[in-house]
């Protein structure tokens, strides 16, 4: 399974109700045994060659970080 998480609750996204998530998901899936990488412009191409791989050929489940700055969001 792959999972494309919204990554709130960090820079630059300081609100309030955001934080508590931003804090848990990146360990939240480490302690799931999940690995997951936060989606960065430059590195797009190798980082979903890299879910492809891991979720079609290894046969388990990745996620993909899209933090909040990938869209161009601002505070």
């Amino acid at each position: 399974m792959l999972l494309i998480v919204s990554l709130r609750g960090i820079q630059p996204d300081t609100t309030q109700e955001n934080l508590a998530m931003g804090r848990l998901t990146e360990p939240l899936l480490s302690d799931l045994g999940i690995p997951a990488g936060r989606l960065q412009a430059d590195r797009l191409a190798a980082q979903v060659d890299w879910a492809r791989e891991t979720v079609c050929v290894q046969r388990r489940a990745a996620a993909l970080l899209v933090p909040p700055t990938l869209f161009g969001w601002q505070a």
